[in-house]
């Protein structure tokens, strides 16, 4: 119980969600460049797939985990979900730093 607190502390304390950088000179909303933390539980997953989902369809994507050093495969799969759903919402996704796998059926 103890240990779990800790990982939860850390976790608060690192950052447990995305980033959103400003892209070019002006912050286009049609164009968005999301940064992982640096390290991606199953903890984050809930608040990444909620950031996802509420991406406007036609929005130009970069989901940077250049500086991410631990990603959570629940994580993974939530991302190659979107992945694979993107081109039909009309979203160019570009994934930097983050390894694809195969979606589980659950």
């Amino acid at each position: 119980v103890l240990g779990f607190f800790f990982i939860l502390k850390d976790n608060a304390k690192a950052g447990s969600h995305l980033r959103r950088d400003a892209v070019g000179d002006a912050e286009d909303p049609s164009h968005v460049h999301l940064r992982l933390p640096e390290h991606v539980s199953f903890l984050n997953k809930a608040s990444i797939v909620t950031t996802l989902e509420q991406l406007p369809a036609g929005s130009r994507v970069i989901l940077d985990g250049t500086h991410t050093t631990v990603i959570d495969h629940d994580v993974l799969e939530a991302v190659e979900a979107f992945r694979q759903a993107a081109p039909a919402r009309g979203i160019d996704l570009e994934l930097r730093g983050i390894r694809q796998v195969t979606v589980g059926a659950h």
